[in-house]
């Protein structure tokens, strides 16, 4: 659903004599929505996980990360043919003075480091040819306020939930106060039991994660040295 969607959802609850604009209404509609954002970011802060792709460009070894990024988990590279998993550099003085990155042997390709700084994500070795989709940056970001034709960035079986929520408060702007506090006690509930879903749908067992065209896909025969 759409937040438009979810204003209809909203107005057919309501029903006849609407006394809110439809400006309040997509107010409380995201207020809702993002309360449960919240909500399941505190229960797992890693929920709302995505990938950005981008050429690997020959002599380049700083890219821009994407700009709702807030955490980089893991990052992929196709340096000459071959993807292979990056891993971070441990310590923030171990990245090296970028006056000729090309004259650092001991990072190569069997062993590919990666470091943010500035708001970038910096590549070693740095890439000796251009791969086009060569670069893959799986993150964590925050959700924002939806706009009239975005969507929740969780499972549609829980859109409905964000209504009930926005409906809790017009019934409270309709001095209907003990309905609404029973309606948002029942949302408050239903978005716990949607965070319990969540962690209960969480697969326990370990696997790597191969990042294709902004999506990920779990896979398991993945190499001990990092290739795919």
């Amino acid at each position: 659903m759409t937040l438009t969607d979810l204003l209809k959802d909203l107005k057919g609850r309501i029903g006849p004599g609407n006394i809110a604009t439809d400006d309040v209404l997509l107010g409380w509609l995201n207020e809702a929505y993002m309360y449960m954002v919240d909500q399941i970011i505190q229960d797992n802060p890693a929920y709302f996980t995505t990938a950005d792709v981008t050429n690997l460009n020959s002599g380049q070894w700083e890219y821009f990360m994407p700009p709702n990024a807030s955490q980089v988990k893991l990052v992929y590279a196709n340096f000459t043919g071959t993807w292979r998993r990056l891993t971070p550099l441990q310590d923030i003085g171990d990245v090296p003075n970028m006056v000729d990155p090309t004259q650092l042997p001991q990072y190569t390709e069997v062993n590919p480091k990666y470091y943010i700084t500035g708001g970038k994500v910096g590549v070693l070795p740095v890439p000796t040819q251009t791969t086009t989709k060569g670069l893959k940056i799986w993150f964590i970001y925050i959700p924002t306020e939806m706009g009239a034709n975005d969507s929740p960035a969780f499972n549609s079986k829980f859109h409905r939930l964000i209504s009930l929520g926005a409906y809790a408060n017009y019934l409270d702007l309709d001095d209907q106060h003990g309905p609404a506090e029973t309606k948002l006690q029942r949302f408050e509930q239903r978005v716990q039991e949607m965070v319990d879903s969540i962690a209960e749908d969480q697969i326990d067992e370990p696997k790597s994660i191969e990042i294709y065209e902004g999506q990920g896909l779990y896979i398991d025969n993945i190499n001990n040295d990092g290739v795919l």
